[in-house]
């Protein structure tokens, strides 16, 4: 009996102490975190860093770059067991690799501790230059608390190793410690919209070199505390944009006997690497594009019909073969084998229209997956994809010839990742925004005609479609308009399909119009018919569902909504009741929704629209955004107009 309300005293402690009370300072498991059952600041978290260091430093004996880390991990239910199998890329170049050493873990139960052991330790060839060593922590269950600490060596200093404070699971506290001698000089950036705890540095004196000579070090304590976790939604960039970490790049190094390596390049150092090293002096160049020219034709008046001959003649002579690649491109080989990588088939571009006199210049950018490059010095593996402006009559055209359903000026949606650096034949390079062309609009306009004999409503509906609201639908479209037709169906179980007409468009002009008519039901309750009038939603469900998110909503381009309808009935029927109007605006004029019903005789016409003005709405915008699509969402779903039979 006694043993028994000892164990219940310890049960109510654990379940009930204040979650402030976590050993955030070492690896040690307290009782407190094995009781614990979920984390208060996130109730849906699986799992929850309570304890995270790193320390890394430049060893003075060898000189290779030392990281040492430790963490601790509340596992609070089976979702979160991933987080026990932890995944450490190591690297190799030539005859120089990364090694983890001194790997210790621990799997920690009320029940007891079960050791980390080599059965539970392996490692995975990743690709020819990463290695993946892998552990798995033994004996897991809801509760369990893990802890790990190991090191890495590794030759490679010119990458400081970065550290990420925010992953995607929340950590109450983490602490980064380094030590960096003054002959090493690095660009840090602290990467992400959180902000750090602390800062605080001082100078070591005689921490790096030998009897001779040697040189002070900057040892610097970063902490970050209550670090919400990272769940991508969607309308983002590339992940890596928004992470809060920190990132090094090293930009010099003075040895002991005067010598100083600038490893960071200036843009003029990296302008010439790029046309020499990057695209082997293929810019701007003829040579093998004499072939093409004679099959162009460039009889046009019109600098712009030139331009536009030449993009399409690419568009449909060339093949994109799926890949970006912007390092070892062959124009030479694109225009012998017809198909080729995205670098070359621009370059052809870029080549074409500088030979027929049209101001071009090659622009280097990162596609919205690959992140955003940044601005603070020149770092070539940033950028990922070439495209091309073209200057015709004072207006600026972004090209990118590998997808022959674009039109003229329009980009593919991966390039709308904020700017990129613009190469031309001659001067410097610079920065460039880089905007959509035109407008993305979707505008419906249905008829709904009570067709009382056969108990319907008899639909048409014509929808007409700019920019990206058009581009997935042409490309559907062109590519094959029978199975298209038959998606309209099935996407669609609601309706009744009876017809699909194309009114107007082409695969690479931005309208698309074209006429749908089916029929739809409605609900009959003692003789009055209950009708939603939208025959069409844009959100079937709230993409923005986060409690809170840290990162920009990054549409990519400005559009706009509008939905027209008239429902139509005989004499014999008149409106009983129509849905309020309504109106609301985003903060700072940012996008706006109307919402209007107006009754006539024997009709009923309903106008919503509305728009996002911004390409990019930043965080503070979240919260109103949220309220906004709900609201769209329930306007087209919940907006019920009832009609019923007039009494003589």
């Amino acid at each position: 009996m006694k043993n028994y309300a000892l164990a219940l005293l310890l049960l109510l402690s654990l379940n009930s102490f204040s979650q402030t009370n976590f050993n955030t300072e070492n690896l040690i498991v307290t009782p407190q975190e094995l009781g614990l059952k979920s984390y208060e600041k996130d109730s849906l978290a699986n799992a929850l860093v309570i304890y995270e260091e790193g320390n890394s430093f430049i060893d003075r004996s060898n000189g290779n770059l030392i990281t040492e880390i430790k963490r601790k991990i509340k596992i609070f239910n089976t979702d979160g067991f991933k987080h026990a199998t932890v995944v450490v890329p190591l690297y190799k170049s030539g005859g120089s690799k990364e090694k983890i050493k001194n790997l210790k873990g621990v799997t920690v139960n009320i029940s007891g501790k079960s050791d980390l052991n080599k059965n539970n330790i392996f490692e995975e060839k990743y690709s020819d230059k990463v290695v993946l060593s892998k552990f798995t922590f033994p004996n897991l269950k809801e509760g369990s608390v893990i802890s790990y600490s190991y090191t890495i060596e590794s030759p490679f200093i010119h990458k400081y190793h970065p550290w990420e404070f925010q992953s995607t699971i929340p950590k109450l506290k983490s602490t980064y410690h380094t030590s960096i001698p003054g002959n090493y000089e690095y660009n840090i950036r602290l990467v992400g919209e959180l902000k750090l705890f602390s800062e605080n540095s001082k100078i070591k004196e005689n921490c790096f070199g030998n009897s001779v000579t040697s040189a002070s070090c900057r040892n610097t304590t970063y902490v970050m505390k209550d670090i919400p976790s990272f769940i991508e939604e969607d309308y983002m960039t590339a992940s890596e944009n928004y992470l809060s970490k920190l990132d090094y790049e090293l930009k010099t190094i003075r040895y002991f006997d005067g010598r100083v390596d600038n490893k960071t390049k200036s843009w003029k150092n990296a302008d010439r690497e790029l046309k020499m090293d990057v695209f082997k002096n293929q810019l701007f160049k003829s040579g093998s594009i004499k072939n093409d020219l004679q099959n162009i034709d460039l009889s046009a008046s019109s600098a712009l019909e030139k331009a536009k001959s030449i993009y399409e003649y690419v568009q449909n002579n060339y093949i994109w073969n799926g890949k970006h690649r912007l390092f070892n491109s062959s124009v030479k080989n694109l225009t012998k084998e017809k198909t080729g990588n995205a670098t070359e088939i621009n370059i052809l571009l870029l080549n074409l229209m500088h030979a027929a006199k049209i101001p071009v210049k090659a622009v280097l950018l990162s596609t919205r997956a690959n992140g955003i490059p940044t601005k603070l010095y020149p770092v070539i593996g940033d950028f990922n994809y070439l495209i091309v402006k073209a200057e015709i009559d004072g207006k600026e055209y972004l090209l990118d010839g590998t997808d022959k359903y674009l039109f003229f000026g329009e980009l593919p949606f991966k390039c709308l990742n904020y700017f990129g650096r613009q190469l031309p034949e001659k001067g410097a390079s610079r920065w460039l925004d880089i905007q959509p062309m035109g407008n993305s609009n979707l505008q419906d306009s249905a008829t709904l005609v009570f067709n009382e004999e056969e108990n319907i409503f008899d639909v048409t509906l014509n929808e007409i479609t700019t920019g990206y609201k058009s581009l997935y639908k042409r490309k559907r479209y062109f590519q094959n308009p029978t199975q298209y037709k038959e998606d309209i169906n099935y996407n669609n179980p609601n309706l009744e399909y009876v017809d699909h007409k194309l009114i107007s468009g082409k695969k690479n002009e931005s309208k698309f119009e074209e006429e749908i008519k089916f029929t739809t039901g409605f609900d009959n309750i003692n003789g009055r018919l209950y009708v939603n009038p939208f025959t069409s939603v844009i959100f079937e469900t709230n993409p923005l569902k986060l409690q809170q998110r840290t990162y920009p909503v990054e549409f990519g381009y400005k559009d706009t909504y509008v939905y027209k309808a008239r429902l139509i009935f005989d004499e014999s029927y008149t409106v009983a009741e129509v849905p309020s109007d309504y109106s609301y605006t985003l903060p700072n004029n940012t996008g706006s929704l109307i919402l209007k019903f107006i009754k006539k005789d024997n009709e009923v016409q309903v106008f919503l629209k509305f728009n996002f003005a911004l390409e990019t709405y930043p965080a503070p915008y979240y919260e109103f955004l949220k309220k906004y699509m709900a609201k769209v969402i329930d306007i087209q779903k919940n907006s019920i107009i009832i009609i019923e039979k007039k009494i003589n």
